[in-house]
């Protein structure tokens, strides 16, 4: 989604910004080994071969360092300054003055330059990786590139019991398969919908200025006498669907208060609601639940809900509090619930309130690729959108979704707001409205990724009493979505016919 390339990872960047200090051949060998035993041939291949560049790079600066000292050894006169460029690691016998060189390097690894009298620690050895890298390779369909670093192996340790059992059969491999490049890997195929999602969450695709033109900053007080002396802050993000960032809505304590309560019974996050709770790639986080009533800490929080939005919240679902981690997402799907049921207790989620309570460091925006918008979260604001039109049909166009998260940690917590109970402060419109979002219907459907009632666990439902007299339910057919689960591709081979390399557990 973002295409961050597996070198400059490597080297502690994301997206031309420095995070972290480089990873060391060893760090990069752990990760393609995970990868591996996963069944992530791609990626492990692309962090194995890191691995060994990495490796490689070390020993031949080792040999280096060895040549230096032999030279200096033969003849002590010699100027090393005036024939070898080392004057960053040798300018001096200072040993801690070197070690303080080393540290300020950019690209390459401070772990990896220590020289102990074995070597490096942590290390790992190029025949190491090779054991690994080779299987991955070939597991991924790269039987040429398998086999020639099968051979690189043998070279370095020609009894290696792993170079010699896979010999024959990535040989074998390369015969049976036409000439291909090391990573010409074809993308499994997205709908074009799903690749717009990808696009908004990566900055690729966004509004045009014509677009945000009509937007406006402005102070509010919803006609409410609290306010007119410190007014909200509403930046308007979109006019049709209604999306609108509320800046400084919840204040630090409270959300201390609010991650404190749930760290001891935060879990991982299911879909399927109660008819089919099961964990889904779809979605990686934890959440957990508040209830207003349990929490007074809370009240305020309420009470600026309900001025925010005019809704009340007394219909509503308690507050979802949720935490991405690295690599946390939440795929594209919609928060109302498609299913037509005769329920006429909870009713269906008319706005969604969405307050951001961490700073992320990269990554994480909620993106609606329906509108090209990606809101990057901010701490302490508040997103709000209305998920259904004034007639009260469901806004298509709020489909949305929870990027991953590319460094640091995302905590969230929001309200769905039901539409019972709304009669009085947000009354459905004599007109229909739902016209424009109808194109958009299908976008869910069509990857299958519209994972109804994912959220809130609570049994999906229909329209209340004064959600029915808005609608002719005698012209409204009922949608029926299919759950789809992610399958695991079928390997090029069967495991059990490759050498497979230990399995290690690692610290």
């Amino acid at each position: 989604m973002y295409k961050l390339e597996t070198s400059d990872m490597a080297k502690g960047y994301l997206k031309g910004q420095k995070y972290s200090s480089a990873m060391s051949a060893y760090n990069c060998f752990i990760l393609g080994k995970n990868l591996y035993e996963a069944e992530q041939y791609n990626l492990a291949s692309e962090w194995l071969l890191e691995a060994l560049i990495k490796s490689e790079e070390l020993e031949n600066s080792l040999k280096d360092n060895e040549n230096l000292v032999e030279l200096d050894e033969e003849d002590p006169d010699v100027n090393v300054d005036d024939n070898l460029e080392f004057e960053e690691f040798f300018d001096n016998d200072d040993f801690e003055d070197i070690l303080r060189e080393l540290q300020d390097e950019d690209d390459d690894d401070y772990n990896n330059k220590l020289d102990n009298a074995n070597g490096i620690y942590p290390y790992v050895s190029e025949v190491q990786i090779l054991e690994y890298l080779p299987a991955a390779l070939y597991n991924a369909g790269h039987r040429k590139s398998a086999a020639l670093l099968n051979d690189k192996l043998l070279k370095l340790e020609p009894e290696n019991v792993y170079g010699l059992a896979n010999k024959e059969l990535f040989v074998k491999g390369v015969r049976d398969e036409r000439r291909k490049r090391i990573f010409d890997i074809t993308p499994e195929p997205i709908s074009k919908y799903h690749q717009l999602y990808h696009q908004v969450c990566s900055g690729e695709v966004q509004q045009t200025p014509r677009e945000q033109r009509r937007l406006r900053c402005r102070y509010v007080t919803n006609n409410i006498p609290y306010y007119f002396v410190g007014p909200l802050k509403m930046e308007e993000l979109n006019r049709d669907p209604f999306v609108a960032y509320y800046h400084q809505a919840i204040h630090d304590n409270e959300i201390e208060q609010i991650i404190d309560s749930v760290e001891d019974n935060i879990e991982r996050s299911k879909v399927g609601g109660n008819v089919n709770p099961r964990f889904d790639e779809i979605r990686v986080s934890k959440n957990s639940w508040l209830y207003f009533k349990n929490h007074r800490f809370l009240d305020g929080v309420k009470q600026r809900l309900e001025d925010i939005t005019g809704l009340t919240i007394a219909t509503g679902e308690p507050l979802q509090v949720a935490n991405y981690g690295i690599g946390g997402h939440y795929g594209p799907h919609h928060d109302f619930h498609e299913q037509v049921l005769e329920d006429w207790k909870t009713g269906n989620r008319i706005l969604t309130a969405l307050f951001y309570i961490n700073h992320v460091e990269l990554g994480g925006a909620t993106a609606f690729p329906a509108l090209r918008l990606a809101v990057p979260p901010i701490k302490g604001s508040m997103v709000v959108w209305y998920n259904y039109h004034k007639s009260l049909e469901r806004d298509y166009r709020t489909w949305h979704a929870g990027c991953p998260v590319l460094q640091g940690s995302k905590w969230i917590c929001n309200e769905w707001f039901s539409t019972k109970g709304q009669e009085f402060h947000r009354p459905c419109g004599l007109k229909p409205d739902h016209e424009v979002s109808l194109p958009y219907k299908g976008w869910g459907i069509e990857i299958g990724s519209t994972l109804n009632n994912t959220l809130s666990g609570n049994t999906p439902t229909s329209y209340p009493l004064h959600q029915q007299l808005c609608h002719n339910h005698s012209s409204r057919a009922t949608i029926s979505i299919t759950h789809h689960t992610h399958h695991t591709k079928p390997l090029y081979i069967n495991k059990a016919t490759i050498a497979q390399p230990p399995h290690t557990t690692s610290e």
